[in-house]
């Protein structure tokens, strides 16, 4: 299991620097919010509901963006890679 997570880290770090190349403060993006919590035999699950946003600020280890109703939120960089996918 640790080759696999050796051989995975590098193509993260590949992302996260293309996606820093690509993205700059005015770009829009997709990113997901928790909603609300469904509960189910195994607990609580957050329910993720997919937004446009619009990137006011970015950051080494994170975006900062603002949603269309004007809510700010920020964003690893990473999340922001899974959401695009």
């Amino acid at each position: 299991m640790e080759e696999d997570e050796q051989e995975g880290e590098p193509l993260k770090i590949r992302s996260i620097a293309e996606a820093k190349k690509k993205i700059k403060i005015g770009s829009k993006v997709m990113i997901t919010t928790q909603k609300a919590c469904a509960k189910d035999s195994f607990g609580a699950v957050k329910t993720g509901i997919p937004r446009q946003a619009v990137v006011i600020g970015i950051y080494e280890y994170f975006v900062h963006v603002q949603l269309e109703s004007g809510v700010c939120e920020s964003v690893m960089w990473m999340d922001l890679i899974n959401a695009r996918e």
